[in-house]
């Protein structure tokens, strides 16, 4: 029975490296009192973020920290640990995680890992108010194309004093001082 037991404790490990290994982008947290039913709805609203959530025992996320050298993590587990896996977009699940924190006060946001950087709870606040990916994207967009309309409109308005000017000159038919007549 204990080899069971061991066969079990490696394959969770292995399995747990592996979803390291494809999501590096990373929230720890706590939780207590919270319903299975909450947990699910939890799971849902990330797997719409493409995101994942998994309750691990805390010995076998320390041993797969210490084996990915995330040791700055380490003091982040603690009692009944959850770990959020950004599979996508970190905002939107950062908007996720931080939204069902404002209702249920027995979840913990500790901390974790984005882009190999260890952020805060303060940090994952902050990406939760951005906007998301595609405002910011569009935004990028908008931002490079607004000097080029710039540049347009500036020729536009240059091209048409030109033709206004053709336009009265053609219209007083060229009959004042220079205009005309030669010879007088």
């Amino acid at each position: 029975m204990e080899r069971f037991g061991r066969e079990t404790r490696e394959f969770m490990v292995e399995e747990l490296k592996s979803l390291f290994e494809k999501n590096p982008n990373i929230v720890v947290t706590t939780f207590s009192k919270l319903t299975v039913s909450d947990l699910q709805k939890l799971r849902v609203s990330l797997k719409n973020a493409a995101a994942t959530y998994e309750v691990v025992k805390n010995s076998i996320i320390k041993r797969v920290l210490e084996e990915m050298k995330l040791n700055d993590i380490l003091g982040m587990v603690d009692g009944m640990c959850g770990v959020v896996f950004f599979g996508g977009d970190p905002i939107a699940a950062s908007k996720t995680i931080v939204s069902f924190k404002k209702d249920h006060e027995t979840f913990e946001i500790k901390g974790g890992v984005l882009d190999g950087s260890v952020i805060s709870f303060d940090r994952i606040k902050q990406l939760s108010a951005l906007p998301p990916r595609e405002v910011l994207l569009g935004m990028v967009v908008s931002g490079m194309y607004s000097p080029v309309i710039g540049f347009v409109n500036s020729l536009s308005g240059i091209i048409r004093k030109f033709v206004y000017v053709v336009n009265a000159i053609k219209e007083k038919g060229g009959k004042e001082d220079g205009g005309g007549k030669e010879g007088n």
